[in-house]
């Protein structure tokens, strides 16, 4: 499996570019702390201004709504949610009308996700708390509670359970108040990042440690990768559960279910990496090879521990409101690092695996958006589009 890339001019955010999701297999939307929201089409290679959001909201997630609700499939997504660092979600069309914006967590809301039938919404907060709210946005219960950030939930593939992050433990906790409990260490640095496949029920983690991990449901470790240079900072299974992305600084990372990273050739806006596992990019030159020495551009961060070489997306204040940067590391004239990344949930005719999206930031403040498209072909290609200048 390979991935391979082409560069074509369109518009893009200019600044950081902190969420992205799918509306259909070939239509993206992405948001930036420009306070944009762009539409991405993959088939005319056009991308078009949603719409302009207020200039107080900084948005940190995006999910969109679920395709099957009830049994019942809609051709595309309609609404999504959007969280933001000053506390709130907003629920929001297709078109990017705000119909609802609703105060849910003290200081930024760090994650939120709808269900798999579309009948509840979680968020998660800097203020350590997971709340579950209707369709509607009306609280329905405050879940867990916590003296630390929660920087990742997720539903179980039933809906019944979620997971989430715990500084560096995770914990799995059914909605139904009597069930059992399940938690345990997973990491040995804060944990950044989880995701649950619905497909085959395996749990991917990521986190300061520098290392992702495949668990099962029950706890229990399945792969443990070797420690990389900086700090997961962003995951994501494929729908079908066949592969999963890690990013991390300058690198992005394509592995089987079982944890084994496939080959995978450097993008054309990364320096040449002898390790084929991988893609980088960064700084590109005829005599580079290896990076060179990274200076860490630190934040204000209200959380100990998340500062030094190898920043993680811990917060930092605007203001009096925390948002979440990626890792922002110097590699001679350009700084990258994979902020987010979204598969469709939708498959192709003739496709084993469905794509990626991933945002990575020059220091020169032009972001790019990176689609990438898989097909397990005969010769196990895939291919990809990389929408940059």
């Amino acid at each position: 499996m390979r991935l391979k890339t082409s560069l074509l001019k369109e518009p893009k955010h200019k600044e950081l570019v902190s969420c992205v999701g799918w509306t259909t297999a070939d239509e993206l939307y992405s948001c930036s702390e420009d306070h944009q929201i762009l539409k991405w089409n993959l088939l005319t290679s056009e991308t078009s201004l949603v719409v302009k959001l207020q200039e107080d909201i900084y948005p940190i997630d995006l999910h969109w709504f679920p395709k099957t609700v009830g049994g019942k499939k809609q051709a595309q997504a309609e609404i999504f949610v959007l969280t933001s660092t000053d506390g709130k979600f907003h629920l929001a069309s297709k078109t990017g009308r705000i119909e609802k914006s609703v105060e849910a967590h003290k200081g930024a809301v760090l994650a939120g996700r709808w269900n798999y039938d579309g009948t509840a919404l979680i968020t998660a907060g800097e203020d350590g708390q997971i709340k579950i709210w209707s369709k509607s946005g009306m609280l329905r219960s405050t879940l867990a509670q916590q003296g630390s950030p929660v920087y990742s939930v997720t539903w179980g593939p039933d809906s019944d359970r979620i997971l989430y992050t715990s500084g560096r433990q995770l914990v799995i906790k059914p909605l139904q108040p009597s069930a059992k409990v399940i938690q345990w260490k997973a990491h040995d640095g804060v944990i950044l990042k989880v995701d649950w496949n619905s497909v085959n029920d395996l749990i991917l983690s990521g986190g300061e440690d520098c290392k992702y991990k495949v668990w099962d449901s029950y706890g229990r470790l399945l792969y443990s990768s070797s420690a990389h240079d900086y700090p997961l900072t962003s995951l994501s299974w494929a729908p079908d559960g066949e592969v999963f992305a890690v990013g991390s600084f300058n690198t992005l990372r394509l592995c089987d279910k079982t944890g084994v990273a496939q080959d995978v050739p450097s993008l054309q806006c990364g320096f040449t990496s002898t390790d084929t596992s991988q893609t980088n990019a960064g700084d590109v030159g005829p005599n580079r090879t290896q990076p060179d020495d990274a200076a860490t551009v630190k934040g204000n961060s209200p959380s100990p521990g998340l500062l030094g070489p190898g920043l993680s997306p811990a917060s930092f204040w605007r203001g009096e409101r925390a948002c979440l940067p990626p890792p922002c590391l110097t590699r001679g004239a350009h700084t990258l690092a994979w902020t987010c990344m979204a598969w469709p949930g939708l498959a192709w005719p003739g496709l084993a695996w469905t794509g990626l999206a991933v945002c990575c930031q020059p220091l020169a403040g032009i972001w790019k958006l990176l689609l990438l498209e898989g097909n397990k072909t005969a010769e196990s290609h895939a291919t990809a589009q990389a929408l940059a200048k």
